[in-house]
């Protein structure tokens, strides 16, 4: 998966997490047999799921939701911030992302 991504454009962030890629238009996190698409739109998750297939990689899309998936809870500011919440952590362990703009997300398994 790793060369296909890069061949896509995606550059691995391992300083940050070496399951993290991000290309100009899509960021994608990949864990064991599970793969994270997130864009501003979904045309640009599409591109890089053709592209993967084209690849002859096997993605199907499940009938959950990212979110529903990863337990997270999605607060939507005022301001435009989406501030991220996986609810199912301890206090001790809990993270946050905030998301400056609008991004769509799909998951593949």
């Amino acid at each position: 998966m790793k060369n296909k991504l890069e061949k896509f454009g995606f550059k691995q962030q391992i300083e940050l997490d070496p399951y993290l890629f991000i290309s100009d238009k899509v960021i994608c996190i990949v864990y064991v047999d599970e793969t994270l698409f997130f864009a501003r739109d979904d045309k640009y998750i599409d591109d890089v799921v053709l592209f993967l297939r084209n690849e002859d990689m096997e993605l199907e899309a499940p009938e959950d939701n990212v979110a529903g998936f990863l337990e997270i809870h999605i607060d939507r500011k005022k301001d435009g911030k989406i501030t991220l919440t996986q609810l199912g952590l301890t206090n001790n362990n809990k993270k946050n992302v905030i998301l400056h703009e609008n991004y769509t997300s799909t998951w593949f398994n």
